[in-house]
């Protein structure tokens, strides 16, 4: 499962070992399986 974290109005992605959730924080899972993930590609090309 790939996570990031909200927090006031920031988003905290590759969060690191030590990282700790607060009050307040909202969760986003960003991807639940990685065998699945794949490159967002860009549609302006």
């Amino acid at each position: 499962t790939l996570l990031a974290v909200n927090r006031d109005g920031r988003t905290h992605s590759n969060l690191k070992t030590d990282f700790r959730f607060e009050v307040g924080d909202d969760l986003i899972v960003v991807a639940e399986s990685l065998g699945e993930l794949h490159p967002l590609e860009d549609s302006r090309v």
